[in-house]
């Protein structure tokens, strides 16, 4: 089953218009009470891009993407233990394709929409889709954010 979300303007909302997260002061909050903490190379004017967060519950699991090479084509990223590649449909279009690195499967896409980033999310954590789709929003999104 594939839902709809959108970001824009600092936030996630549903097809229905829920909001599911928002980012305010360098933290992604979502409505389930989840808290990630954000650092970002947009930050420090790195010429790479990474983003990285860690939770704020108990267990502190780490959350990060990357480049995987020189460009911002594709993405690396980690979400405790599960491994992603944010992909490029094509290198000058702003659409990705989230793959979960173990099957190989799409488990999600995003694709620009107006003032944010269209996100559609299959078969993976929620959590993990808000902050791959933060991500993608990050860079892919139009205007950027």
């Amino acid at each position: 089953m594939t839902v709809q979300w959108t970001w824009g303007e600092g936030a996630l909302s549903s097809a229905a218009g829920e909001q599911l997260a928002s980012v305010c002061d360098g933290v992604l909050a979502t409505a389930a009470g989840e808290r990630l903490t954000l650092e970002s190379s947009l930050d420090y004017s790195s010429p790479r891009f990474f983003l990285r967060a860690q939770t704020a519950a108990g267990a502190g699991e780490d959350f990060s993407v990357s480049q995987a090479g020189i460009t911002i084509t594709r993405l690396r990223a980690a979400c405790g233990e599960r491994e992603y590649l944010l992909e490029r449909r094509n290198p000058f279009r702003r659409e990705r394709r989230i793959v979960a690195r173990r099957s190989g499967a799409e488990v999600a896409s995003t694709a620009p929409a107006g003032n944010g980033l269209q996100v559609s999310v299959g078969e993976l954590p929620e959590l993990d889709a808000i902050f791959l789709s933060y991500a993608c929003a990050l860079l892919d999104a139009t205007p950027r954010t």
